[in-house]
């Protein structure tokens, strides 16, 4: 097996291990109620995740020491930087060093093999940040149309959407989908069976800065407590309040949004 097939294989493990000690971080933190053992537990998964990230988050861990080697020509130090750059792993503070390291390795003295494979490199991250930008546009365009609808979410799902993620989405299933999604569940692939309850906002009182931050910390709206079925009748019960549609107006997945009401 080639090298950096190698290396970039071990540079998805680490990812895959960082994503799992994160969340279990966050879902110690969301666990209700809050006792001695469950504080004992967040400690513990939060010392856990700080401790391995320096190490787990590049071969041979992120340190200064490994740049200095690779602006003196170490070629191992180099190939471990332009494999973690092709393989552009996605975790917690990924993007930093990410974007840190493709600004350092411009000044690396390179091999002809190795500087084009940074050429190349270079060439696909300037089409994806035109491809992100376009994706952007469109849709910031989604997020003002359903503007209503967003303003309720921020008191129901612990989930943020970039512009990007909303692009294309332009029916109540499309949108469903990108909230299970975010929660980390399995869509239903149907709904007319589906018993799931409709969950009321929290603190619907209040006035509330950083609503979407105090629903981790919600039992009733924290990620580890939603499924699939009530993300639904979640999701139908608010577009009909939304869109002031009768109790009774079927929603189902091909409904296109925002929904025009009849005049």
């Amino acid at each position: 097996m080639h090298k950096g097939i190698s290396m970039r294989g071990e540079i998805g493990e680490r990812a895959v291990e960082i994503d799992r000690l994160h969340r279990r971080m966050h879902e110690k933190f969301a666990q209700q109620p809050c006792t001695a053992e469950s504080r004992n537990e967040r400690i513990r998964a939060c010392r856990e995740f700080h401790e391995r990230h320096g190490y787990l988050c590049f071969p041979g861990g992120w340190r200064e020491g490994f740049i200095n080697l690779a602006k003196a020509g170490d070629f191992h130090a180099i190939e471990v930087a332009l494999c973690f750059l092709e393989a552009r792993p996605y975790y917690f503070r990924s993007g930093y060093m990410w974007n840190e390291l493709l600004k350092k390795s411009k000044r690396f003295p390179l091999s002809d093999e190795q500087s084009s494979r940074l050429h190349e490199l270079l060439k696909r991250y300037d089409e994806w940040k035109a491809e992100r930008e376009e994706k952007s546009k469109r849709g910031m365009k989604v997020r003002n149309a359903l503007s209503k609808l967003f303003l309720r979410f921020e008191r129901l799902f612990p989930v943020h959407f970039w512009d990007q993620e909303l692009d294309g989405i332009d029916t109540v299933g499309k949108l469903y989908n990108a909230l299970c999604h975010k929660l980390d569940l399995e869509p239903l692939k149907e709904t007319s069976g589906s018993r799931g309850q409709a969950r009321k906002p929290h603190l619907p009182e209040q006035s509330l800065m950083f609503s979407r931050i105090k629903l981790f910390s919600s039992e009733a709206h924290c990620r580890s407590s939603w499924n699939a079925a009530d993300v639904w009748a979640t999701l139908a019960h608010t577009i009909r309040l939304t869109y002031a549609l009768d109790k009774g107006c079927p929603i189902y997945f091909d409904t296109e949004l925002p929904i025009r009401l009849e005049k």
